[in-house]
């Protein structure tokens, strides 16, 4: 049941309100020294944990059988537990070395299929010898089940080891040539492995791949039909399928479809993305598949190049004829490029081998770039003259000296983008669109390619590109550029100019609407302190620093320090110079402000300033007309907050027309209109539209989401849980997955903790608390880790566990996690009713 059912009749909610009283009074009546147990501080029970490849968070031990079981051997813990076996990490009594033992998961029941398929795993790895793949070292049988000895590979998962740190792409590629070599070793034995995938691929500690699991893989030429579905079931896993394997043609399965699955993860390392959508129903994704061309990498990754996308996409071709035909030839083509050599699947491009040939032998030669980004004539130009009007200013505070360089700079910039210009006139000899987002791409490459002889000229513009990338939503291009202007300025200015605080400062505002709000509060203080101590601490530079780390600290729900820091922007600039861009500024900080006081439940004063602000952006020119959307929305949340829901209705939809007349249809801030208008129908009943706004948002924000833009995370995350509410489990469980995936690739902690548990509560919902238990387990100590979270998340997540736990009829162990949960909830600040009463629930 869903902690907001009201689908049950009078009687029945009689019923349960009996219940619900009986358990407050068992509860009550418990001793001091049972409650002791579980008090507030303590940790909830929770086995050791593991590394989990598809969760990329902790996963908890099954039990174990006896330590003993297996002569000649000490069991320690599971390793991993598959379809056909599960595998235990385990010490050699006679050597003391650690090894893995695979024991056939349904041991003396196991028919004769599962016998032999694990036989024939048996036969396959002592065929192989490899560094890259795991090595047998004996077999036999305890109890009536089959177990394999075999290596112990100390490190995590190939999607773990991916997860853990940023990568290089030559560094993916240098791994992923490894792992090709190693599947070709076995590819030159006659062995198809038939189940690549990242979790039969583990990474040790010195970053060597090793690949696992042969109990699905064959000899070439074998007839063996275990590939084909079964009593429906389709053996292996999907996701990483060729389409012949989809097809559920065994005869058609050889080399190349390892090849395929070896395409997917690559597309996987190099983008966190599948090619294509694999949720839902196995037939479906068999269909998609079988079907559906890749999405191109380059369009999820701009750090791909063409070459690269080349080779990803060779591995992909649906017909077998036209991928390479073995995953060394793969290896091969990975090395040359690698090597800076023309790759095999682009040899038949005369004007490929041409510029690579170019490239490699005459690295002094440079190529033209003709198109370059006309967005910069009334946006980039004007703000950068504005910049160096402003760094001007600036320099004479700290040294005169600084006045002419200044001035010489500005002289360079309007050079360099009448240079510019020049080029896309000479270069375009046709009206073809070209949209913005390609224009910045050409702006980066020509200064990749040829760079500005001062330092200072190139930092300005590469900041004016990141700034540019920002408010197209490619938040990953933004850091990308004002991190290259940071280095640059701190190089040639030192770490305490006025300038690097002016990186530092759109740093945090890009990570700030990243969600990063670690990273964005500390390059927000060191902006500060350096503002504060090159400028004064009266400077109207210093007040935009404060209320840029009020936003954060918001966001943070550090509500009161938010306020003590907007304040005192305000006080700044309260005597400060008059003209737009200063009311624009004051009129800024009202609103946040106002939301900091609205979220300590001072509603009155927080809508007056609201107010304020709204009245203030009225009077300015259109190009401030999109602020007022922002400040509807807000007021509106106010509003609904003490009930005035009629009038914040208003507000919410005169924000979304706001933003439709300002951007059309298509923009992301019209995604964002969406997703506040479905909340709040979401919350008074109004379900069906909620629903409609719930998916108008996803689609319009999902266009936006390859540029590293986390908001189809939140709306994915809401209508997830509005899918719960309404009874529609398998929708919510797809759409929490989706949000995880975004999550995990953007390595968005909110995200990923909002998603899991609505993830475990659809699995519980769809009757599969086996899953949810283990994954709520291990997102526990994550809510720990995890800084912005609203109050009681978790104890959201322990009274979920408990529910799991009912429902494996734990109930020992489900009492105490729910006991503990209720007294976590009992003692907060403020009582959330519902969650209590789901939490009492789950107890009786």
């Amino acid at each position: 049941m869903s902690e907001n059912d009201n689908s049950m009749n009078g009687s029945a909610d009689e019923r349960r309100r009996m219940l619900i009283e009986a358990a407050r009074r068992q509860i009550a009546s418990d001793d001091a020294s049972a409650r002791g147990r579980l008090d507030s501080s303590a940790d909830v029970p929770n086995p050791s944990p593991q590394g989990s490849s598809e969760l990329k968070i902790a996963n908890t031990a099954f039990s174990l059988p006896p330590k003993d079981s297996i002569s000649g051997y000490k069991i320690v813990r599971e390793i991993h537990r598959g379809a056909q076996g599960v595998v235990y990490q385990a010490v050699q009594n006679s050597t003391k070395r650690k090894v893995a033992i695979k024991v056939m998961k349904e041991g003396p029941f196991a028919g004769h299929d599962e016998r032999a398929r694990f036989d024939r795993e048996i036969r396959i790895l002592g065929r192989l010898n490899h560094t890259n793949i795991v090595t047998i070292h004996d077999t036999g049988e305890a109890a009536g089940s089959q177990y394999i000895v075999m290596d112990y590979i100390s490190g995590h998962p190939l999607d773990v080891y991916m997860g853990n740190e940023p990568r290089t792409n030559d560094d993916v590629l240098r791994l992923f040539a490894n792992i090709c070599k190693a599947v070709d070793s076995a590819h030159l034995r006659g062995i198809i492995h038939r189940d690549l995938k990242p979790s039969n691929i583990r990474i040790d500690r010195e970053g060597e791949p090793h690949i696992l699991d042969f109990g699905l893989a064959k000899s070439a030429g074998d007839a063996d039909a275990s590939m084909a579905t079964m009593t429906g079931r389709f053996l292996g896993t999907p996701a990483w399928a060729s389409p012949e394997q989809a097809d559920g043609q065994p005869g058609n399965i050889d080399i190349r479809s390892d090849v395929y699955s070896l395409g997917v993860i690559l597309y996987q390392m190099l983008t966190g993305r599948f090619p294509y959508s694999v949720t839902g129903s196995t037939q479906a994704v068999l269909d998609r598949i079988r079907h559906t061309e890749p999405l191109r990498p380059r369009t999820l990754s701009r750090k791909i190049d063409d070459e690269v996308e080349t080779i990803v996409l060779k591995c992909l071709h649906k017909e077998r004829e036209l991928r390479y035909q073995s995953a060394g030839e793969l290896a091969r083509d990975v090395d040359r490029y690698l090597a800076g050599d023309p790759i095999d699947a682009k040899r038949d491009s005369l004007a490929y081998m041409f510029r690579k040939q170019l490239r490699r032998y005459k690295p002094q030669a440079t190529i033209a770039a003709s198109f370059f980004v006309l967005i910069f004539i009334g946006l980039a130009v004007s703000m950068l003259l504005w910049q160096q009007a402003d760094a001007a200013r600036r320099d004479a505070i700290v040294s005169q000296q600084h006045a002419s360089t200044s001035a010489d700079r500005e002289r360079a910039i309007n050079s360099l983008f009448s240079d510019m210009l020049t080029s896309v006139a000479i270069g375009r000899e046709d009206s073809t669109a070209i949209t913005v987002i390609e224009m910045l791409a050409e702006a980066e490459d020509k200064l990749e390619h040829q760079r500005p002889p001062d330092a200072l000229v190139e930092a300005a513009v590469r900041q004016s590109i990141g700034v540019a990338y920002r408010a197209l939503d490619d938040y990953e291009g933004a850091t990308r550029q004002i991190q290259s202007a940071l280095a640059l300025r701190r190089d040639a200015l030192g770490d305490r100019h006025p300038d690097v605080s002016d990186s530092l400062h759109e740093l945090a505002k890009t990570a700030l609407v990243r969600k990063d709000l670690k990273s964005a509060e500390s390059l927000c203080r060191e902006a500060l302190s350096i503002r504060r101590d090159t400028l004064g601490e009266t400077d109207p530079a210093v007040a935009e620093t404060l209320n840029v780390l009020g936003m954060i600290l918001k966001n943070q729900r550090d509500f009161v320090e938010a306020e003590t820091v907007l304040r005192d922007a305000l006080a700044i600039l309260s005597s400060g110079r008059q003209g737009v861009e200063h009311a624009v500024m004051i009129a800024d900080m009202q609103s946040n402000l106002a939301g900091a006081l609205k979220n300590q439940g001072r509603y009155e004063e927080a809508e007056d300033l609201y107010r304020d602000a709204i009245a203030t952006f009225h009077r300015l020119d259109d190009r401030h007309q999109y602020r007022i959307a922002a400040s509807l929305n807000n007021l509106g949340l106010s509003l609904a907050s003490h009930g005035e829901n009629d009038e914040a209705e208003k507000l919410f939809r005169n924000a979304l027309e706001v933003r439709k007349r300002l951007y059309g249809e298509r923009h992301s801030s019209v995604g964002t209109g969406y997703h506040n208008l479905a909340a709040f129908l979401d919350r008074t009943g109004k379900l069906q539209e909620a629903a409609d706004c719930y998916q108008l948002a996803i689609k319009i924000r999902d266009s936006h989401v390859a540029r590293g833009n986390v908001n189809v995370i939140h709306s994915r995350v809401k209508y997830a849980a509005f899918l719960l509410k309404t009874g529609e489990p398998e929708s919510a469980e797809s759409q929490a997955r989706d949000a995880l995936t975004l999550s995990q690739e953007f390595e968005y902690q909110w995200g990923i903790v909002y998603a899991s548990l609505l993830l475990g509560k659809s699995w519980n919902s769809n009757g599969k608390a086996a899953d949810a238990a283990p994954l709520l387990r291990a997102l526990l100590s994550l809510v720990q880790e995890t800084t912005g979270l609203r109050p009681l998340v978790a104890e959201r997540v322990q009274t979920e566990l408990g529910r799991s736990l009912v429902m494996l009829r734990q109930f020992g162990e489900a009492e105490a996690v729910l006991k503990h949960s209720l007294t976590r909830i009992q003692g907060a600040e403020s009582t959330n009713e519902p969650l209590l009463e789901y939490t009492l629930e789950c107890l009786v």
